[in-house]
Formats: structure tokens, sequence, C-alpha cells
């Protein structure tokens, strides 16, 4: 339980830190909670869209407004931060060290500007009208799809940061585990729809990999981030089209 809630005291805003005080051994152990995670910000981010379906039927541009917003108080968009520093760095059309530089960078650039307004363009986009099980597993696939890429990938050579730690405890059978859990509840929780599009979500996120590793040789803290948030916005996307696609074919 202490593992679990320093994992949720890292990446949410939730006030539990004080209940597991962080050790390396601790942390090594939270990782494999980094998915259930996300489905704990995804049960309370999707509240809105919960109420909306069970009693007040509020408009769904209001419910998708508040669902984003409950997700930034949450998570503290922790990830968004990775998420526009790697569209900086990997889209300067530089590589290597000054990649680095760019990424590390406290200003935020022109590339990750637009990464962030078209990020919240198809969250909103795509959150409306959506199911609250569909919803709930979004940050849960988005944080599933880093940790199976990260059983197969490696930090960037010569360098040291948390996201290594994260990268060296994950390995491939964890990963597969992960993935199998995760298929198993996307079944169950929203059907066919949401298996689906969790495998498209994985199939982008090593897409995602494969771009990191070709300009700086593998994965840092902040391109796990950009897997992360990159996923959500492929889960949310897919599903809804797929979703859409079945239903009419029914």
């Amino acid at each position: 339980m202490k593992a679990f809630l320093l994992n949720v005291s890292f990446f949410t805003r939730l006030p539990v830190a004080r209940l597991a005080p962080y050790t390396d051994e601790r942390y090594c152990e939270s990782v494999k909670y980094f998915p259930f995670v996300g489905l704990l910000i995804g049960l309370i981010a999707g509240v809105p869209l919960y109420i909306s379906d069970r009693y007040l039927q509020l408009p769904s541009m209001y419910t998708a407004v508040l669902s984003i917003l409950l997700y930034l108080l949450i998570s503290g968009g922790i990830h968004l931060d990775g998420y526009a520093d790697s569209l900086d760095g990997l889209l300067s059309g530089r590589t290597g060290e000054r990649v680095f530089e760019i990424m590390k960078d406290s200003r935020m650039g022109a590339f990750g500007t637009i990464g962030l307004c078209l990020y919240f363009l198809i969250f909103y986009t795509f959150v409306q009208n959506m199911a609250y099980p569909a919803f709930l597993l979004m940050p849960y696939i988005g944080k599933l799809a880093a940790t199976v890429v990260a059983g197969f990938s490696d930090y960037p050579p010569e360098k040291s940061g948390m996201g290594k730690i994260f990268l060296d405890v994950n390995t491939p059978m964890k990963s597969i585990v992960q993935l199998i859990i995760g298929g198993i509840m996307a079944y169950f929780a929203a059907g066919l729809p949401a298996l689906l599009t969790l495998c498209a979500v994985i199939i982008v996120a090593f897409l995602s990999r494969r771009w990191h590793y070709r300009i700086i040789g593998g994965l840092s803290g902040d391109s796990i981030g950009f897997i992360v948030e990159s996923s959500q916005l492929v889960y949310l996307a897919v599903y809804q089209i797929i979703a859409i696609a079945m239903s009419g074919s029914l």
C-alpha cells in the first residue's frame, strides 16, 4: 500500500505524501502501480461524465471542460511538461546533446505551445459524449503504454535522471504482464472498442519510442511524459471513431 501511495504522491496532487515517505527501494517497488494511478485519475476526472449520464444530462461541452479541469487539478499536468519539451526538442531539427538542452530549457518553444493547443483541442473534442467507463480508461491506458514501452527501452547513453529508474525497473516480462492485465480491464470496462483502441495505442507508442531513439538514442523522463500524453490523445480519438463505426454497422 505504501508503494502505491508513493506513486500516487509522485503523479497526482492528492495529499498522500506523508503516508508513504520516499525511499529508493519503495520507489522501485511503486513503479508497477504507475498505470493504476492513471485509473485513479480517470475515476475522479470522469465524475462530470458520470453525473451527466446518470442524473443531470449536462450539455456535452460542459462535461468536457469540467473533466479537463479535473484531470489537470488531480494530475497537476505533470506529464504535459515532458510532452511539450519533447515536441520542442524532437521537432527542432537537431540531434543528440543539443536536443537535451532544448528539452531541459524552462522556456516553452513554438512547437511545445502548438502541441499543447492541439492537445486540449483534441481532448475537448473527443471527450464529449464519451461514456464514463470509457473515459476512466484514458489515463490508465496512457500510463500503461509508457510502461509497456519502458520494458523494451533504455535511457540515453551517459545520461541520468528519475526516468532511468523507471526504465531500469520495467522489464519485457513485466511489460507483457501489464499489457495482458490492461487488455482484460479495457474489454470488461468498455468492450471491444476499448480493446481495439488499446492495440492502436500500443502501436503508436512504439512508433514514438522509435522516434526518440532515432534522435536522442533512448527514452528520457520527458520522453515518458510524451508517450503518456500522446497515448491518451490516441485513445480518445481512436476509441470514439471505432465506437461510432461499430454502432453504425449494427
